[in-house]
This record gives structure tokens, sequence and C-alpha cells, in this order.
């Protein structure tokens, strides 16, 4: 093969430095395999107990601090469900695909709880832009050698997986590790609220005016006379 020239040329008398770069494209699905190897080729993986404990260490830290956005009052007064022992709300629905997250990933200086879907980050990012490689949650820089599995919440995947929706994608994380998969999330315009007083009287009124223009429409008045 005959060696590649390349020339440039400039007008002007300032100095210019050229960087050459030769790279090799590696399809998201062969990285997704190539992460998934073990270490030290693979990306970092933490077992059901580790992640379980990065939880717990990283929510000691805080004061009883709830991220949650659900919208669904249900459960509020179920015995199981102490308020005080809530630590976090995390979603297992992958903020880039809004599916299931399959292969739960976070960055590991990230300093949320929150994962992505492994398949979904590295095919979002096959393309060459200026917000490459940025984590969907905080927007840090993540490459994927600082990609990390939470296998706590890939054992919840596992187990609650198939229940997962973008209406059902909630679970709450308590302070002694355990968790529980909340019900569907309900919009508060969607809920159906009593009428008041003054509603229900106007709506009567409103129907007995109808009922008059109706009578009246159909009565029929001989002026011939």
């Amino acid at each position: 093969r005959e060696p590649l020239s390349l020339e440039m040329c400039s007008y002007d008398e300032d100095t210019y430095n050229l960087q050459l770069s030769i790279v090799e494209y590696v399809s998201p699905q062969s990285l997704f395999q190539k992460c998934m190897r073990q270490e030290p080729e693979g990306i970092a993986k933490l077992t059901f107990e580790e992640g379980r404990a990065l939880v717990q260490q990283n929510l000691d830290k805080k004061d009883a601090v709830v991220l949650d956005d659900s919208d669904d009052d249900e459960g509020k007064n179920d015995a199981s469900v102490n308020p005080q022992n809530i630590y976090l709300t995390c979603s297992l629905v992958c903020a880039v695909s809004m599916s299931a997250i399959r292969t739960p990933v976070r960055g590991k200086n990230c300093k949320h709880m929150q994962c992505f879907d492994l398949q979904n980050y590295l095919q979002s990012n096959a393309t060459v832009s200026g917000g490459r490689w940025r984590c969907v949650v905080c927007e840090d820089f993540v490459p994927v050698e600082d990609l990390m599995v939470d296998g706590f919440i890939a054992k919840i995947l596992e187990r609650h997986g198939k229940d997962v929706s973008t209406s059902r994608d909630k679970v709450e994380i308590y302070k002694d590790g355990t968790y529980k998969l909340l019900h569907e999330n309900k919009l508060r315009y969607q809920k159906k609220r009593p009428l008041s007083s003054d509603a229900s009287d106007n709506s009567s009124k409103r129907s007995k005016l109808e009922s008059k223009s109706a009578a009246l429409s159909n009565e029929i008045i001989d002026i011939s006379d």
C-alpha cells in the first residue's frame, strides 16, 4: 500500500499545529460485548451486596432525603410503608429509550443512584457530536471505561422487569436495603373530585333553564286571530 500524504497550505505567517489520529470504528453492539467481559477488559460490575451497600453508604450521608416525583397517593396509609424509612425513589425506565432498563449502569463518579441502560447509552453515542458521553442524569462526562454496572438495581430488574412500564417505573429503596415496586403512576388531573355545593347548584340551575327552553321551543302559538 502506498503511503498516504497530507499537505496543508497557509497564506499567513502564523504557526499551526496539525494532529492526525488513526482510529478504528467499533459498533455499539461490539462495544457492549466488550463492556460485559470480566475486568480488566470489561467495565466494573458491582454484585447485589456491593450495590446495596453503596446505596446505604451514600444515603446514610444525607438527612433522609426522599427523591420522589411520583403523583401516586395510594399506599400512603399502608403500615408496611414508613415514610421515615424511605430514603430514595429510583426509576427503572431508561431516560434514553423510555423503556425498561436491561443493563443498569451509571458513572463511577456520579453522585446519584439513578441508572440508565448500557446498550441505549452506547447506541446514543454512536454519532459524533459535541454532547457525546454525557451522563443522561447529571450530564457529567462519563466515558465507557468509567461506567459501572449496578448489581443491586440489576437484581430488582431481574425480579420485576416484566412489570416495569412508563406508567409503573418507580421503586422505593429503604434504609435497611429493602425495596418496593410502587403502583402505577397517576396524574393529578385524572383523579375525579366531588363537585362542590356551588357547582352542584349551578348544574341544577342550568338543567332547569335547558328544560324550560326545550318546552318553549316545542309550544306552538296561533296568532292568526
